[in-house]
C-alpha cells in the first residue's frame, strides 16, 4: 500500500482504470422481513420482531470536492517564516501573489525574491476506486402486554451494525515516508509530488444496542391522562462517527489516528448516550368540564396540561496529548492521552468550582509533582511496527502501557422541562378556540457541556466544563458558550 501512494499519480476520472470517479457496485441486496404473533389469541400479549439491509450513498460533498486536484486546479498554502521568510509577505496586487518566484530561482530556494515562494505541492482528494457502498443492518424485538384496559407496557430491543462507513483520512502526511518507507528525511511525505491527501474510502464502521422500557396509556383510569414513559439504555460503538469528523466535544483530527489502521479509533461513539428517560403526556382535566351551568363549564373546563420531560446521561469526550506529536511521524492528529495513575472517568462540575465566568473545573488530571504537567503526558509512542509494508496495519503502545481509546470519558448529564398549558373553548358543535401557553426550557435550566478547547493536556491540567448562559453570549465571553433560556410563547388556535 505504501508503494502504492509513493508511485500513485492524479487521472482523469473517464481514463481512470475503472472508467470513472469509482467503480459501480451492483449488488447492493437489501432484504426486508418482519412478523407480528398474538401469542394468546386475545390481544393482550404481542411479540413483533424484523431484521433489514439499508444503504446509504456517497454524498456529494465528499465526493465534489475532487474538483480542486490538478490538472485544472489546486489547492496549495503559503506559510509566513516557512515558505517564505518570516515578515516577508506584503499586500499584492498581481495574481501570482506571493507565487512569483518562477525559472532557475525555484531550483534554489535562498534565491527566490524575499516574499515569494515556488509553486508549493498542491493537495489533493482521492476517492478510493472500488469503494463500496455503505450499509447497515438492523434488527429488533418487542414484547407488548396489555396491563390496563388502556394501558400497554413494552420491552424493546434495537440492534444495528454499520459497515463501509464513508471515512476520510489524510495518506500522505510529513513524516509518513520515513516513517513507513524509512526515508532519510524525517518530513518526508510518501508521496514526493503532492501535501496531504484527503482519502475518501469506507473504513467507518459502527455498531448499537439498546433495551428500551416503554409505558403507554390513553385515558388512564378514564382521567383523561394521556402517558408515555420511555427509559433506554443503549451503547453505541464506532471508529468514526461523522465523515468529517465534526462530532461533539473533543475532535482535534480529521479522519482517523492511523489512516492505515482505522481499528485503533474504535471506541464509544460521539452520540453515545447510555441512559434516557423521557415522559411525555396530556392530562385533559376532567373536573371543570361537569360543572352544571355553562359559565362554569366555559371558565373551569377545557384545560390540559402536556409535560415533556427529558434526562440523559453526558457524551462521551476524548483527551489529547500532542505534546511527541513532531517524533511520531503522525503529525496529522494527536495520540489519545493514556494516564499512568487510575482516574476517574466521570467528572463534576459545580458553582463552587468556577475558574472563569460560566466556566468549572470538571475533571481533574493526576499531576506528575516534578514536572508539574499530567502524568502520561509526553510520553512518546513507540516506532510502529508493521507486518508487511502491504498490510497497512500498525499497532502503537506507549512504553508497554495498554493503548487508550477514543472518547473513553463522559461528560455532564442533562435535563431539559418543556410544557404547554391550554384552554380551550368550545363555540358551537363544530368549532372551538384553543388559547395555549407554551413553556421552553421552563425551568430556565443551565446544563453544563464540556470545554473542547483544553481537551489536550499540553494546555492544561484538568478538563473544565461550560455552563449554559441565560442570555446570548456577550461580555467578552467565548463565543462558543451554549445559550440555554426559558422561552415563552402564546398561541390562539381555531379548531375546526
Amino acid at each position: 500500500m505504501f508503494d502504492q501512494i509513493r508511485t500513485g499519480t492524479v487521472q482523469i476520472a473517464d481514463k481512470s482504470p475503472v472508467g470513472g470517479l469509482w467503480a459501480p457496485n451492483k449488488n447492493n441486496w437489501g432484504p426486508r422481513v418482519g412478523f407480528a404473533w398474538d401469542v394468546l389469541g386475545n390481544g393482550t400479549l404481542a411479540l413483533r420482531g424484523g431484521y433489514g439491509i439499508g444503504y446509504e450513498r456517497n454524498f456529494g460533498n465528499v465526493t465534489y470536492n475532487v474538483i480542486q486536484n490538478p490538472p485544472n486546479y489546486a489547492t496549495i498554502s503559503v506559510t509566513n517564516g516557512i515558505d517564505v521568510p518570516q515578515g516577508t509577505l506584503p499586500i499584492f496586487v498581481d495574481n501570482l501573489g506571493p507565487l512569483g518566484g518562477a525559472g532557475s530561482t525555484c531550483g534554489d530556494p535562498s534565491a527566490v525574491p524575499a516574499g515569494t515562494s515556488c509553486f508549493p505541492n498542491p493537495s489533493l482528494r482521492a476517492v478510493q476506486q472500488n469503494i463500496p457502498t455503505a450499509y447497515v443492518q438492523f434488527w429488533s424485538g418487542t414484547v407488548d402486554y396489555q396491563l390496563l384496559r388502556n394501558s400497554v407496557f413494552s420491552i424493546e430491543y434495537v440492534g444495528s451494525k454499520g459497515t463501509h462507513e464513508y471515512s476520510i483520512a489524510n495518506l500522505n502526511a510529513a513524516g509518513y515516508g520515513s516513517t513507513f518507507l524509512g526515508d532519510a528525511l524525517s518530513t518526508n511525505r510518501l508521496n514526493y509530488q503532492y501535501s496531504n491527501i484527503n482519502y475518501r474510502g469506507a473504513n467507518g464502521f459502527n455498531s448499537y444496542n439498546g433495551v428500551n422500557l416503554k409505558f403507554q396509556s390513553t385515558n388512564l383510569f378514564n382521567k383523561g391522562l394521556y402517558l408515555t414513559a420511555n427509559y433506554t439504555w443503549s451503547h453505541a460503538i464506532d471508529n468514526l462517527s461523522s465523515t468529517f469528523s465534526d462530532g461533539t466535544a473533543g475532535n482535534y483530527t480529521l479522519g482517523f489516528l492511523d489512516p492505515f489502521n482505522a481499528n485503533l479509533n474504535k471506541g464509544n461513539a460521539d452520540y453515545d448516550i447510555r441512559n434516557r428517560f423521557v415522559l411525555s403526556g396530556t392530562w385533559n382535566i376532567p373536573w371543570g368540564s361537569n360543572m352544571s351551568q355553562g359559565w362554569e363549564r366555559q371558565a373551569f373546563g377545557g384545560w390540559s396540561f402536556s409535560p415533556i420531560l427529558n434526562i440523559r446521561s453526558g457524551l462521551p469526550y476524548t483527551i489529547y496529548d500532542g505534546t511527541q506529536i513532531t517524533q511520531t511521524g503522525l503529525g496529522y492528529s494527536d495520540p489519545f492521552y493514556i494516564p499512568t495513575q487510575p482516574i476517574n472517568q466521570r467528572g463534576s462540575a459545580s458553582n463552587s468550582t468556577a475558574v472563569a465566568p460560566n466556566l468549572f473545573n470538571y475533571l481533574p488530571l493526576p499531576i506528575d509533582p516534578t514536572t508539574g504537567i499530567p502524568v502520561g503526558a509526553g510520553v512518546a509512542l513507540a516506532v510502529p511496527v508493521c507486518a508487511t509494508l502491504d498490510h497497512g496495519g500498525c499497532v502503537y503502545s506507549t512504553n508497554g502501557l495498554p493503548q487508550g481509546h477514543r472518547n473513553s470519558y463522559t461528560g455532564p448529564g442533562y435535563w431539559n422541562m418543556n410544557f404547554v398549558i391550554a384552554k380551550t373553548f368550545k363555540l358551537t358543535e363544530r368549532y372551538n378556540l384553543q388559547f395555549r401557553s407554551e413553556f421552553y426550557d421552563a425551568f430556565n435550566h443551565s446544563n453544563y457541556y464540556i470545554n473542547a478547547v483544553n481537551l489536550d493536556v499540553e494546555q492544561g491540567t484538568g478538563v473544565t466544563a461550560i455552563q449554559a448562559l441565560k442570555g446570548e453570549p456577550g461580555g467578552g465571553l467565548p463565543s462558543i458558550l451554549p445559550t440555554e433560556r426559558r422561552n415563552i410563547q402564546f398561541a390562539l388556535k381555531l379548531n375546526f
